[in-house]
Parts: C-alpha cells; sequence; structure tokens
C-alpha cells in the first residue's frame, strides 16, 4: 500500500495546516514544518466547521425532542402528559447509559489519527524511508480498523440489556422511582415498542465514532437527517392516523423512531465499508488478525468505564427529577416536562462541539502538538458558549410559549425555564471540561468527581420539593446547583492539566497510564503521579487536585486561570517552549 492511497482519507480533512518553512538541502528541498499557534478565531472557525455538521447528525437528540411536541400534541390528559416526561427522560438515559462506553472509541482513533498525520508530513528524502514511513502507515492503518471491530463487540454486550431496559420500563418506573402506575403504563406502551431499535442505535454511534474521528461529517450529517425526515413523518402518520390510516397514538410514533434508527445504522454502515477514501481501513474485515487488537480493547472498556461512570450522574439527575417533580403533582410534572424540553434540546449542541473539541485535543495531543492542543481545549470551551447562549434563549422563549394553554403550568414553566438557561450555561462547561478531562489523564477521578456532584444535586432535588414550600422550584434548584458543583470542581484539575507543559510530560511519563493517576484526585498522589503532573518546566499550580494544600486554598486563585482562560492570547505559556528539533513538534 503506497503513502499517497493510505493518507488519502485525511487529505481533505479541513484541519488547520501550520505554514510550511523549506530549507535548501542542494538537490532537495526537505520541509520543516513549524506548528502555528491557532488563535481563538481560528479554534472558533475550525470547531464551526466541523462541529456544525456533527450536531445535526446527532439526530437522536433531534428525534426526541420532536417526540416530545408529537407526543405533547397527542396527548389527552394530564396523565398522558405527566407520562412524556418519563418516556424522555427513559430514551435519552437508558440510551446514554449503553452509548458512553463506545465514545471512547473517538480517543482511541483519535490519537491513532493524529500520529498518522504527524508521520506523512515528515520528510522522505529516499525510498528506504519512504517505506519506512509507509509500513507505519499501514500498522496505524490496522490500529484504527481494530478500533471499530472492538467497538462492535462492544454493541454486541450491550445492546440485550438496553433492549430489556426498554421493554421493562413499567416495572423500573413503577417499582424503583414510585411512579403512578397508570403514568408507567403509558410510558411503558411507547418504550417498548421501540425497544427493537436498541441495537441499530449502538451500532449508529459506533459507525459516527470512526466517521467524526476521520473528518466525515457532512455525509453522515446527510445520511443521518434523511433517515430523520423519513422516520418522522411515518411517525407522524402513523401516530395521528394520517392518510386513512388508524390513529396508533404513542406506538405509532415509536414505530417510525424505530424506522429511523435502523435507516440510520445501515447507511453509516455502507459509508463506512463501501466509501472509496475509507477502502484502505478494511473496516470490515473483522476476524482479520491485528497485533495487539486486544490489549487495544482493554484499554478501550477501561476509558469506556470512566464514560459510564460520569454518564451515570448524567441519566440518574434526570430520572430522580422528574420522579420529585411527579410527586409534586401532576402540574408540576407537566411544567416541568417543558424545562427539560429545553434541556434536552440544548443537549445537541453541547454533545456535539464538546465531543469535536476533545475528539481534536486528543488529534492535536497525538501529534505531539501541545501547544494548539492547550489552544484549542481552552477556546473550544468559549466557541461552544458562543453557540449555546443564543440557542437556549431562543429556545426558551418558544418553550414559554407551547406551556401557555395551561395557566398554572405556564405559571410554574415562568420560574423553571430562566432556571434551565443557567443550569445549560453550568452545562456546557462541565461537560466540555468533563471530556478533555478523558485524554488529559483524569479519567475517573473526574467521572467520580462530577458523578457525586450529581449526586448531590439529586439529594437537594427530592429534599427541597418535598420537605420545603419550594415544590417543583426545588427540583429546579437541586438540577442546577449539581451540575455548577461539578463545574466548579472540575475546572482547576483541568486547568492544570491543559497546559501545554503538563500534557507532554503527561505523554511522556511511563506512569500517565498507571492506575493511580485515573484515581486520584482530592486525596493524595503518588510519587510518579505528582512528578508527570508537576514537570520541572512547571512550577507547582496552586489551582491542581491532588495536591496537600486545601480546596478551598486551592481555589484562591480562581481569577488567575479563569482570566487566562477567556484571554484572547495566543501565545503559549511562559514557562513552555516547543523544542524546535523534536520529532513531536512536527505536525
Amino acid at each position: 500500500m503506497s503513502e499517497d492511497t493510505t493518507t488519502g482519507a485525511l487529505a481533505s480533512s479541513g484541519e488547520p495546516r501550520a505554514p510550511e518553512t523549506t530549507t535548501d538541502t542542494g538537490n532537495d528541498q526537505t520541509a520543516t514544518l513549524i506548528p502555528e499557534t491557532l488563535s481563538s478565531w481560528q479554534v472558533f472557525k475550525h470547531l464551526s466547521r466541523i462541529s456544525l455538521p456533527r450536531m445535526f447528525s446527532y439526530t437522536f437528540s433531534a428525534q426526541v425532542y420532536l417526540f416530545n411536541l408529537m407526543l405533547v400534541a397527542l396527548s389527552e390528559d394530564n396523565e398522558e402528559l405527566a407520562s412524556i416526561a418519563l418516556i424522555i427522560t427513559c430514551l435519552n438515559s437508558f440510551s446514554l447509559v449503553a452509548d458512553s462506553p463506545i465514545f471512547a472509541l473517538s480517543v482511541e482513533a483519535s490519537k491513532l489519527i493524529g500520529k498518522r498525520e504527524s508521520l506523512r508530513r515528515q520528510p522522505c528524502n529516499d525510498d528506504a524511508t519512504r517505506e519506512a514511513i509507509s509500513a507505519q502507515i499501514k500498522a496505524l492503518d490496522d490500529k484504527i480498523a481494530a478500533v471499530y471491530a472492538n467497538g462492535l463487540m462492544m454493541v454486541s454486550a450491550i445492546a440485550p440489556f438496553l433492549a430489556a431496559s426498554y421493554y421493562f420500563s413499567g416495572d423500573i418506573l413503577t417499582h424503583a422511582l414510585r411512579q403512578r402506575s397508570q403514568v408507567a403504563d403509558d410510558a411503558q406502551q411507547f418504550l417498548r415498542a421501540y425497544a427493537p431499535a436498541s441495537p441499530a442505535m449502538l451500532v449508529r454511534i459506533c459507525n459516527e465514532q470512526l466517521l467524526f474521528s476521520l473528518r466525515d461529517e457532512v455525509p453522515t450529517m446527510i445520511i443521518a437527517l434523511s433517515s430523520l425526515f423519513v422516520g418522522l413523518g411515518i411517525s407522524a402518520t402513523l401516530g395521528f392516523g394520517w392518510f386513512g390510516l388508524s390513529r396508533m397514538g404513542f406506538a405509532g410514533v415509536a414505530v417510525g423512531g424505530v424506522t429511523e434508527a435502523w435507516l440510520t445504522a445501515i447507511g453509516l454502515s455502507l459509508r463506512l465499508g463501501l466509501g472509496g477514501k475509507f477502502k484502505d481501513f478494511n473496516f470490515f474485515h473483522l476476524l482479520r488478525h491485528i497485533e495487539g487488537r486486544f490489549e487495544q480493547l482493554g484499554r478501550i472498556v477501561k476509558l469506556g468505564g470512566a464514560y459510564t461512570v460520569s454518564i451515570l450522574g448524567e441519566t440518574l439527575l434526570p430520572i430522580v427529577a422528574s420522579a420529585a417533580a411527579g410527586f409534586v403533582g401532576t402540574e408540576a410534572q407537566a411544567a416541568w416536562t417543558f424545562a427539560m424540553q429545553l434541556y434536552y434540546l440544548l443537549v445537541i449542541p453541547i454533545l456535539a462541539f464538546s465531543h469535536q473539541n476533545f475528539q481534536e485535543l486528543s488529534r492535536y495531543i497525538g501529534a505531539g502538538d501541545y501547544l494548539n492542543a492547550y489552544q484549542m481545549g481552552r477556546h473550544g470551551i468559549l466557541t461552544t458558549l458562543t453557540y449555546i447562549t443564543p440557542t437556549a434563549i431562543v429556545a426558551g422563549a418558544g418553550s414559554m410559549l407551547l406551556s401557555r394553554g395551561d395557566g398554572e403550568v405556564h405559571s410554574l414553566s415562568q420560574v423553571l425555564l430562566p432556571m434551565m438557561f443557567m443550569c445549560l450555561l453550568g452545562n456546557c462547561i462541565r461537560y466540555n471540561v468533563l471530556q478533555q478531562l478523558k485524554p488529559l489523564g483524569n479519567r475517573y477521578c473526574s467521572s467520580l468527581t462530577s458523578l457525586v456532584s450529581l449526586i448531590l444535586g439529586m439529594v437537594a432535588a427530592v429534599l427541597l420539593s418535598l420537605y420545603t414550600n419550594l415544590g417543583v422550584y426545588g427540583v429546579g434548584v437541586g438540577f442546577t446547583g449539581g451540575i455548577l458543583l461539578a463545574a466548579l470542581l472540575l475546572l482547576p484539575d483541568w486547568w492544570q492539566r491543559v497546559q501545554p507543559a503538563t500534557m507532554e510530560a503527561v505523554v511522556n511519563s511511563a506512569s500517565s497510564y498507571n492506575t493511580a493517576q485515573s484515581y486520584c484526585c482530592f486525596w493524595g498522589q503518588s510519587e510518579d503521579e505528582s512528578r508527570c503532573l508537576l514537570p520541572t518546566t512547571q512550577s507547582r499550580s496552586p489551582v491542581a487536585t491532588g495536591h496537600d494544600n486545601g480546596f478551598w486554598q486551592r481555589m484562591g486563585d480562581c481569577s488567575r486561570w479563569l482570566g487566562s482562560l477567556v484571554s484572547s492570547q495566543t501565545t503559549a505559556p511562559a514557562d513552555y517552549e516547543l523544542p524546535a528539533a523534536s520529532p513531536a513538534a512536527q505536525i
């Protein structure tokens, strides 16, 4: 396989490229590639170009939001209206838990692709060097293909559990969450009809992780949107009984969702398997021997476990909050449904930009370009906030208008929707930072920190709603407070780890993959990890987790890192120099 053919898949990816400075060596022109420091504007343009198609590819989240609107229109009483909150919560929660381990595929794939791009940009002055680089690229191609094969193995193990959770959702809602039986039965009617979509949803996520890592966002978006329109048409036709068909109600909407899931999974599989730009990867030669395949599977499963831990909080908080709102009353749960409409709608851009941001961060880390990884992580959060803030304002106004049909529901929504707006801004920061910390070396500690914070939010939501006069407002306070607490606790550790010198030390240190590093957070670190996180080129930072000084002392320097975060400065920190002669610095 030639170097030209193996690199064709990524040649037109649209990645910000560094300027090339050529050095005359006589007969040959040897290109010395000097990394250009990305500015905030370059990061904004780059993430916008690749994240917006990805956002429109997340049709499951859009579908759930539109299902919400359809089911509200189909509901005939307050019992059915209250069940919609449980349906939407279960759809998002069960699927997120099942999908979460598969998100680890993009971290592994992006680092491999970053190494691949670093190799293909190295100068080749003779045939021996060219053959050696081609062999290394071929080995990386096989490892990237192994990521997909390992992802399908994970899908086959997870799919039965996801389908069972949908099918037995009535028992879960009635016995575990103590919901009223009529409301739980209405929710189960929909979720049982939707259960056959489970394998397709997981295959779709697996395909997307590879396609996004390989910068195939636009074709992925076209396939996903086409399937969405077909599925929504079937949902509306069967649900409302259009064209003379019998009205199936909630179950008819679910049938359209199942159709959409399978169409999307099949379309993306065909794209990955038959797309000309991916033919050299041989993704569907699943049984061929690839060296290190099962070691790679072990890494992916471990990292996927960290994602699952963090997602548990993401899923439990909405479920407990919806249950608490149900305990307050039917009108309270209906008002909470409108607030959650806003929350789940904004999940789409938050997921898209956050996942693309940490994927690009992983890519630069894999290429050894730690300075631009720092820029991508820092300005990526601001880019996400730039899109989320106006969208939340407009969508919140729309949800407010939809709640006008019921006077009490509308009155409750007038307080809950602005509260949810603040929650979304905090969630934007929290989720971005949480995802970036995975490739930065903080795997389980960050997930556990977020999980504990969200659990505290759940407890607050229950106590404030049931044992104070706040009612459903207490649910909103606890929901928002847990998310803001997690963001506050994660930011200091992220700020230290995203520094270029720290990233380089973590990658180059033999202890960077130790289990201790994945778990240590607010308690003492091992000596090796301390050396890894605090390299000699960087002084001990007072805002990093795991140090002996108290948490509030570390938080006392918030103004420094927050000022740097929002600064438009695009140069490297003063204590970091990119070694020009280092192979890791070439991209």
